[in-house]
């Protein structure tokens, strides 16, 4: 069971499966150029159970035609 809702400022996108719920917030900031995302994972059963999350992100700090041309290049000295 899957959905997805649109905000004025972002979407949210849920998913309901096995007894695991996530639900992923992406949002745009108004103040910053920046993207704030937060995962939300609900185990709705009696049972124990082990989540593993992973997440991965690639960040760009050149203007985005320079990122477009040497994409390569850019992600060389991210600290």
């Amino acid at each position: 069971n899957a959905s997805t809702k649109a905000t004025p400022t972002g979407v949210e996108f849920a998913h309901h499966l096995h007894g695991i719920r996530s639900t992923l917030n992406v949002s745009v900031r108004t103040d910053c150029d920046a993207e704030q995302r937060r995962l939300i994972v609900r185990n709705e059963t009696d049972r124990l159970r082990t989540i593993e999350v992973t997440s991965y992100i690639e960040v760009a700090l050149a203007h985005p035609m320079g990122d477009l041309g040497h994409p390569a290049f850019s992600k060389l000295f991210v600290q």
